[in-house]
């Protein structure tokens, strides 16, 4: 991934991909990202940041209290962004 080299992405073990302290600096991007990717690639980043409210609000110390409506929403996103990209890059 040149283009978040640097920018989103740190060299670390493994080659400096996106383990998991490269995936959170990726993540806490995404804002910043929608400014530069094409419009027609903008579904994906929406359900990248439905992603992000599970990875915090579920996969740390402390659950939080809607955890379930979390879940839900980025089922649903994933659920729009599948049948976006069956329509649009078909």
């Amino acid at each position: 991934m040149p283009w978040g080299r640097g920018k989103w992405t740190v060299h670390g073990r493994h080659g400096g991909g996106l383990d998991g302290a490269n995936s959170m600096k990726f993540l806490r991007n995404l804002d910043l990202l929608l400014t530069i990717i094409p419009a027609k690639l903008k579904p994906i980043i929406y359900t990248l940041k439905q992603f992000k409210c599970i990875v915090e609000g579920c996969f740390g110390w402390d659950l939080c209290s809607d955890y379930r409506q979390q879940i839900r929403g980025f089922t649903s996103s994933l659920k729009k962004l599948q049948l976006y990209c069956q329509v649009s890059y078909q």
